[in-house]
């Protein structure tokens, strides 16, 4: 019988401290946690056309999807505060939707509009309202005295746009879970995207 193979010394394990009070592996499953609040801040502090030329290049070059993807998880799928446009200073969580929402750089022009056109007590409705960007917008920009009458039937966005409208403390927001059509009656409609999934309305 050989001797048995001598171990290699652990020489990273040692270096690292031990959270007070946490046994050694439930402190290293805290450091996901902390590299991805830092690179949500880093990622939050570049310009808003730097962003979205990452967003264009991941459409363009396929390949570095995974990559780009993995970095913006956490600004995907985590409570945040948007850092650009009329939303910066709002707190928000995509739910798994477009990471620009978070970041405030999706749709610059519509977010312009929205600031633009709407004043304190006016009213917006939100058709289609996602997980609820432009109704937060639209909470603000309208004020206690105003009204947002954001509308969502999917399910699991309406659920991420409730979480949104609850962080804000608005509650000049209404969502009202339902579709909008020129017609009264149920339709069949697929969502394409994230869920892929048909629902009923």
């Amino acid at each position: 019988m050989s001797p048995a193979p001598t171990p290699l010394p652990l020489r990273r394990a040692a270096a690292r401290p031990v959270d007070a009070g946490l046994p050694a592996r439930q402190s290293c499953a805290l450091l996901p946690d902390r590299r991805s609040k830092l690179l949500r801040k880093l990622i939050a502090r570049l310009p808003p056309d730097l962003i979205r030329m990452f967003g264009r290049l991941e459409k363009a070059l396929p390949m570095l999807s995974p990559v780009i993807r993995r970095v913006v998880r956490s600004v995907q799928t985590e409570d945040g505060v948007i850092s650009h446009g009329p939303g910066a200073g709002l707190r928000f969580n995509p739910a798994g939707a477009n990471p620009g929402y978070a970041l405030g750089t999706t749709e610059p022009v519509m977010q312009g509009k929205v600031a633009e056109l709407l004043a304190p007590g006016s009213v917006f409705y939100d058709i289609g309202a996602n997980v609820g960007f432009f109704s937060v917008i639209a909470g603000r920009r309208v004020g206690k005295d105003g009204m947002v009458y954001a509308f969502e039937p999917v399910p699991a966005n309406a659920d991420a746009l409730a979480h949104n409208i609850a962080i804000n403390g608005f509650s000049n927001i209404e969502l009202i879970r339902a579709a909008v059509s020129s017609t009264t009656g149920q339709a069949e409609f697929a969502e394409i995207g994230r869920a892929s999934c048909r629902e009923r309305v």
